[in-house]
C-alpha cells in the first residue's frame, strides 16, 4: 500500500497533491518530531515560554489572540537540530514545519538565529489560555498569516 501512494502522483499527474499528504488525524498523543526525535509536550513545558497577542492575517480575517510557548530556535536547540554556537552554519541551513494536513513552512536559520535577524517565531502551544491538541506556529510582523500553520507535527532542519 505505502509503495501504492508514493506512485499514485507519478500515475495521476499534477492534479493530486504529493505524497506528503498523507491522511493522518491530529493525535495530541503522539509527540512533535524534530530532526526524527520526539519532542513530546512535557520538554517543550521545560524551555522558556513566550507569552504575547498577536494578530494573524488569515483567509478569514484578522484574529487577535493570546499565544504561549516556546521560541522556534529554542526548541531547535533543545532538541539539537541546530548547534546555536556554530552560527556561521546558520546562513544555509533551511527549516521545513509539516502539518498533519502536509502543508508546509519553509524558514531560512538566518531568520531565527540570534546572530542574525532573531525573529521571535514561535511555537505556540496554547492559545488564549487554552492548551492546542499539537501546536502551532506564530510568526508575527507577517503581511499574511501563510507560514503561521496549525496541527504541526514534524520539524526538519537542512
Amino acid at each position: 500500500m505505502r509503495a501504492a501512494l508514493l506512485l499514485l502522483p507519478l500515475l495521476t499527474g499534477p492534479l493530486l497533491a504529493s505524497p506528503l499528504l498523507v491522511s493522518r488525524t491530529a493525535r495530541a498523543a503522539e509527540p512533535l518530531l524534530v530532526q526524527n526525535t520526539p519532542m513530546p509536550a512535557e520538554r517543550l513545558a521545560t524551555l522558556p515560554t513566550l507569552d504575547r497577542r498577536t494578530t494573524l492575517h488569515t483567509g478569514h480575517g484578522d484574529e487577535t489572540k493570546q499565544w504561549s510557548g516556546p521560541l522556534l530556535w529554542n526548541v531547535l536547540v533543545a532538541a539539537g537540530a541546530i548547534a546555536a554556537d556554530k552560527p556561521a552554519d546558520h546562513v544555509h541551513q533551511s527549516i521545513r514545519i509539516t502539518a498533519t494536513d502536509g502543508y508546509i513552512a519553509i524558514f531560512s536559520a538566518g531568520e531565527l538565529s540570534p546572530a542574525f535577524a532573531g525573529k521571535p517565531i514561535q511555537l505556540a502551544l496554547q492559545e488564549n489560555g487554552t492548551p492546542l491538541p499539537l501546536p502551532r506556529l506564530i510568526v508575527p510582523d507577517e503581511t499574511r498569516g501563510g507560514r503561521s500553520i496549525h496541527d504541526i507535527v514534524r520539524i526538519d532542519v537542512q
